[in-house]
């Protein structure tokens, strides 16, 4: 037998939940595994740090699908819990995903126990936030994380307008005119990584601002990022604002796949919209290449392209769309006319990717340039050439206004501290994830700034 708490993923000690008979706590058992299936003998002393605080009902032995071993899971809940000095996190654990290998089982929770999405006071705050709003403005990012979260909040209350933040990933004071157009009552800010102070002081209204990039200190703002708790953490846009209006989960799964995110919540996503991601996927490629929910996500990238008003008569549409089905299969006008423009944008794609994929790589860097005759595809093509080149860092650049706007992607290598070295010097910034990152460059500067990239790869 080996007791789950003795392992570490993430820096958090793995232990089972407590388990209750009606309101009374029964035992504090240790997860474990054993060949004849049944339970481990409560660790104490062991299980010291147990969390009893979550209301866990039920519990039961499950097989494990790998190997068949038997292992304690909650029943109502689906969890394990996570202890790292005074926090307490719930991981999320798929039915009968455990294996008997201890090592093995460590390395799965470890991927899966991301940090908390928000904290319930902050889902609380935001959902209070939402239901009082009686004419909301949303800004939001022009990717799928931005999109469907932008979704996820409009369809929550049923009203106001949106805004696509297009070519910028900054919202400066500039952006303060489209508030007095539109007077709201709200504003909500949504997957953009940069808000000035000056677009806060002059909004006049109350201002939430939920995102998942670098943290930033502001005065006079609600601000909603799993980063301040946990600097590492990597939670999408789209996950936090499922966790507020817990509805619409085909729309929630589209958009954490999009950004490279495997839902938690993958048991509910299939009781409600079978065979868009199957449970059985744990990797984010897999996710995006091979179901239906990334070819949503690929769909939904697309249908943004183009100039801001054909990108919000398609998001007005897919506000009305009631079903993936709609979209994979065109199933009724508005979805018709979704998917036939989607196909257009996509032969062009297929056609630049054809020929990305013929560049040479260099020995640590895959560099493909393309000019402003097309639409940028600078981020779907970096996702899609690091699939096919996993041991390089992929550097996609778009040309256009004498400044080239650059798609870092890397499986393998972190991107963010090499970048941020390799803009020493040169006219230009940029940001964004450890394994993936935007930046713009000067053209003047830019053979400059590649140099210095290599090097600091």
């Amino acid at each position: 037998r080996v007791p789950l708490d003795v392992g570490v993923a993430d820096g958090f000690e793995l232990h089972a939940p407590a388990v209750f008979r009606g309101d009374k706590k029964v035992a504090a058992m240790g997860v474990g595994w054993s060949s004849g299936g049944s339970p481990t003998a409560p660790q104490t002393g062991v299980v010291a740090k147990m969390c009893t605080a979550l209301p866990l009902r039920a519990t039961q032995f499950t097989a494990c699908r790998a190997c068949g071993t038997d292992f304690l899971r909650c029943e109502l809940r689906n969890t394990a819990i996570g202890v790292k000095g005074n926090q307490r996190r719930e991981l999320a654990v798929p039915r009968s995903e455990f294996c008997s290998n201890p090592p093995q089982t460590f390395k799965y929770l470890a991927a899966r126990a991301g940090s908390m999405i928000l904290p319930p006071r902050q889902v609380e705050q935001l959902r209070a936030a939402l239901e009082a709003a009686k004419k909301p403005l949303f800004f939001f990012d022009d990717d799928p994380d931005g999109l469907c979260s932008f979704l996820l909040l409009y369809r929550f209350v049923g009203e106001g307008h949106g805004v696509i933040v297009k070519t910028t990933s900054c919202l400066t004071k500039d952006w303060v005119r489209k508030i007095a157009e539109y007077t709201p009552d709200v504003v909500f800010v949504l997957d953009v990584p940069v808000v000035e102070q000056e677009f806060i002081d002059a909004a006049g209204v109350p201002v939430y601002w939920i995102d998942h990039h670098m943290p930033v200190e502001r005065q006079n703002i609600h601000y909603f990022n799993p980063r301040l708790q946990d600097k590492d953490a990597y939670i999408p846009t789209t996950r936090m604002a499922y966790e507020v209006v817990q509805q619409d989960s085909w729309i929630a799964a589209v958009g954490c796949v999009a950004d490279w995110y495997v839902p938690d919540f993958l048991e509910r996503l299939e009781q409600e919209h079978p065979g868009l991601l199957p449970r059985d996927v744990h990797d984010p490629e897999t996710a995006m290449y091979g179901t239906p929910a990334g070819t949503l996500a690929r769909m939904l990238s697309f249908l943004l392209k183009g100039k801001s008003g054909e990108a919000l008569k398609c998001v007005k549409i897919i506000g009305r769309i009631q079903s993936p089905a709609e979209l994979l299969e065109g199933t009724t006008p508005g979805g018709a006319f979704l998917r036939k423009r989607f196909l257009m944008i996509n032969e062009q794609y297929c056609e630049l990717l054809a020929n990305a994929l013929k560049q040479k790589a260099r020995a640590r860097l895959l560099l493909f340039r393309y000019d402003t005759k097309q639409w940028s595809y600078t981020s779907e093509l970096s996702n899609e050439l690091a699939r096919y080149h996993p041991d390089k860092v992929v550097l996609v650049c778009r040309e256009k206004d004498g400044e080239y706007k650059c798609s870092l992607r890397a499986r393998a290598t972190r991107v963010l501290e090499p970048l941020q070295q390799a803009l020493a010097g040169v006219q230009g910034h940029g940001g964004g994830h450890e394994y993936a990152c935007g930046a713009v460059i000067k053209s003047e500067d830019f053979d400059r700034f590649v140099e210095q990239l290599e090097k600091g790869l």
